[in-house]
């Protein structure tokens, strides 16, 4: 059973910073996009949204998604042992949770 009393990344778990990652940008992209949907919409009903100021809100989300998920990327993709680190980060954004 290499790597499981070493504290070596096994098979199993060298994909998986990698794979959390993956997870969180797709979850955090899915809420991204909509809350621009739902800001937009209500920003529509108000007076006449400009192209350009729509995508100054797409823009600003953009911002916000790439700032928040920076700090959470940099640990994940530091993770070079086989721990929990990864399935952890997954939990705390998982879909499934309240949103």
């Amino acid at each position: 059973m290499a790597g499981t009393d070493t504290g070596e990344p096994t098979a199993d778990s060298a994909g998986e910073p990698t794979r959390a990652i993956s997870h969180i940008e797709e979850h955090a992209e899915t809420i991204r996009t909509e809350q621009v949907e739902r800001a937009v919409s209500r920003l529509a009903n108000r007076e006449d949204l400009t192209d350009e100021q729509q995508a100054a809100v797409e823009a600003l989300s953009e911002r916000l998604v790439e700032r928040l998920l920076a700090t959470p990327r940099r640990s994940l993709r530091a993770a070079e042992r086989g721990d929990d680190t990864a399935a952890t980060a997954v939990a705390l954004f998982n879909r499934e949770s309240g949103r």
